[in-house]
């Protein structure tokens, strides 16, 4: 793991965030760092995922990384600072102005240090022409193996610097000096944010500083010609004209640090004079998305959902496991104050995920065609969860709830519009406040469907398992009585640790997943180190419980444990050993004696085999959906199609569930 070389200096209620560039470390920073911080500012230089490691940790990284380490960064700053300007050093630069570009970012004002737009300098014309040119191998295994070399004069006018760059290039110490070489995908990551950036500057209004070089090697003066032209707040531009790229180390960087200060301290002085002028009243409520739930504080986020174990840690394991869906999170905001939590995320939807049941050679052929048509969307929820965790602080009035849940929605399409996504949704409303969230969204002109509720088994008033097999039917009592005849020779084991196993336990759920019909793709498809990841991170409240016949791995189930519920995550079994053993039935006993010698009274078990769940005790929890679509006429299409393909029609076990039911 590289080392964090992340800068942080606590001063005032100023707060400065800053950006290294491509290739580059905090360190080149640290001059502005320290002068801001003499002058009583906070200060923190962050450390872009994948810098100070080697080539291929850059490599592996993209620009959505290198923007959600910002927003983290500003996030951590917002809890201690009132006022907050956003700077960066070249590819730093433009990261600063694309986090500018997001509605929540309200940013005091914008350090632009020599900015790269456009990659076009005196000394990179050779690795321009070629990057044009090997632009559409860098996909290949050439292309990810390519490398452009850091050559002199490194961005230094300075020959003393100069020096001191060289030697520390040498020593391969990238936590000093960078890495020596800028692999072609990182490259083109770069030539990416600049193109999504460039599209947006006009939504730029805060104050901008920006101090560019005449003579940069890497970034010629069109870069600021091209920020003035654009951007729509006030600009103040400085061009230095003894310096190359890296005007934060060079001969004038003491200039670039007085310049800064005194652009901070007017801007501040400028916002205190607003203050005391009578000003419109603030919007009540306002919606933020954010890049990663992980980027939150643990406390922020815990504090809406106390006693859950689908927490902020269960949330982190999921993004640490899989980067596809992306996850994220939303929030609400009343008077600047976090009222509202939910987690969020971006995916293609398969489009035959909706049509699982229907049966015939024409439905046959309709899934095939389906399955290879996809479209983006955003939505509110979880793969990874088996209802939506809207978090609303408990002080809240009714009114007061109805507008932070709006402002999640807001928050929700905010991220729609940033990522260009016409179809918006919210996943899996059931359970405490349903009335109100699905108030807000009607109101919004989002349209509801059904969705797959979850099974839950009410344990009220029962002491033991006797206790619970009496309140099934006497038929349902002599057949689990049967299958428990086997239990002798299965052997339970109670697990916190699955280091040795883990593999083993991804292997065992795609059997379970292979035996179903179905297919839901990435709302089933867990990433191969997910449990490895749930385990690290939740501890003691996740509990893997292993069914072992004789030396063999049968079976397994993971627990969530809560003080007044246990959540049967997932279930994983090798066929035919497990049928040969009863291992379902037994596994349900087993969970069912834990929450009754746990004093838990709820066992929720998900969102399959609906019809053995309710022979065994469960109620349905229902569920919903909601969508809609930012073009009207194609939101009307939507709203007559999407019901034939809701799930309560089109999953097999559920239809059937029903048909049962009402016969």
């Amino acid at each position: 793991m590289a080392p964090d070389r992340s800068l942080f200096m606590q001063g005032g209620q100023t707060g400065i965030l800053l950006i290294h560039g491509l290739g580059g470390t905090p360190l080149e920073l640290k001059s502005v760092a320290n002068g801001l911080h003499g002058a009583g500012c906070t200060v923190h230089a962050v450390q872009l995922p994948g810098h100070c490691g080697t080539e291929s940790d850059l490599a592996a990284t993209t620009w959505r990384d290198w923007s959600a380490a910002v927003e983290k960064g500003f996030w951590a700053l917002q809890r201690s600072c009132t006022k907050i300007f956003v700077g960066g050093l070249s590819m730093g630069a433009i990261l600063a102005l694309q986090f500018a570009q997001t509605p929540r970012a309200n940013l005091a004002g914008l350090l632009l240090y020599a900015p790269t737009l456009f990659y076009d300098g005196w000394s990179v014309r050779k690795q321009r022409w070629l990057m044009k040119c090997f632009h559409p191998l860098i996909g290949t295994r050439l292309g990810r193996r390519y490398r452009f070399v850091e050559r002199e004069p490194f961005g230094v006018k300075d020959e003393r610097i100069r020096a001191l760059i060289r030697t520390a290039l040498a020593s391969g110490d990238s936590a000093q000096a960078g890495v020596e070489g800028t692999p072609a995908l990182s490259l083109r990551e770069l030539y990416r944010l600049a193109s999504v950036t460039r599209r947006r500057l006009g939504d730029v209004r805060a104050p901008v500083l920006i101090i560019h070089p005449r003579e940069d090697d890497v970034s010629s003066l069109r870069n600021v010609h091209e920020l003035q032209r654009a951007l729509a707040g006030p600009v103040e531009t400085l061009i230095l004209n003894d310096s190359y790229h890296l005007i934060t180390l060079d001969r004038q960087r003491h200039l670039v640090t007085q310049r800064s200060i005194e652009f901070v301290e007017k801007r501040v002085a400028e916002m205190g004079i607003e203050h005391q002028r009578p000003r419109q009243r603030k919007r009540a409520a306002q919606g933020s998305y954010f890049g990663r739930v992980s980027y939150m504080d643990p406390k922020d986020w815990n504090q809406f959902f106390p006693d859950e174990a689908e927490s902020h840690e269960y949330y982190s394991a999921c993004e640490a496991a899989q980067r596809s869906p992306r996850m994220g999170a939303v929030g609400g905001w009343l008077e600047d104050r976090l009222a509202a939590v939910a987690p969020a995320f971006s995916m293609r939807y398969r489009l035959d995920v909706s049509l699982q049941s229907r049966c015939g050679f024409l439905a046959r052929v309709a899934r095939r065609l389906a399955s290879r048509l996809s479209f983006p969307i955003v939505c509110m929820g979880s793969p990874f969860a088996e209802r939506c965790h809207i978090g609303l602080r408990p002080d809240l009035d009714a009114q007061e709830r109805g507008a932070a849940i709006a402002a999640l929605v807001d928050g929700l399409e905010l991220r729609a519009r940033h990522e260009k996504v016409s179809l918006v949704a919210v996943k899996d409303i059931l359970g405490m406040r349903t009335e109100e969230i699905s108030s807000v969204l009607s109101a919004r002109g989002y349209v509801r469907l059904p969705s797959l509720p979850v099974a839950v088994l009410d344990l009220t008033g029962m002491r033991d398992v006797d206790g619970y097999l009496a309140t099934l039917s006497s038929g349902t009592r002599r057949d689990l009585r049967r299958k428990l005849r086997s239990a002798s020779a299965v052997r339970l084991e109670d697990r916190h640790d699955i280091s040795d196993v883990h593999a083993e336990l991804m292997a065992l759920y795609q059997s379970v997943r292979a035996e179903s019909r179905l297919d839901y793709g990435d709302f089933e498809e867990l990433p191969e180190d997910y449990f490895a990841h749930v385990a690290d991170q939740l501890g003691e409240r996740a509990l893997f419980r292993l069914y072992w016949v004789g030396p063999t791995l049968a079976a397994f189930n993971l627990l969530f444990i809560e003080k007044e519920r246990i959540i049967d995550k997932f279930l994983g079994m090798r066929y035919p050993l497990a049928r040969e053993h009863n291992l379902y039935a037994l596994s349900w006993i087993e969970n069912v004696r834990l929450c009754l010698s746990k004093g838990v009274r709820t066992l929720q078990t998900g969102q399959t085999a609906y019809a053995e769940k309710m022979r065994l005790g469960s109620l349905l929890v229902p569920s919903s959906v909601w969508f809609r679509h930012r073009s009207p006429s194609l939101h009307g299409l939507l709203r007559v199609v999407a019901p034939w393909a809701s799930f309560d029609r089109n999953d097999p076990a559920l239809a059937r569930t029903f048909r049962e039911a009402s016969a």
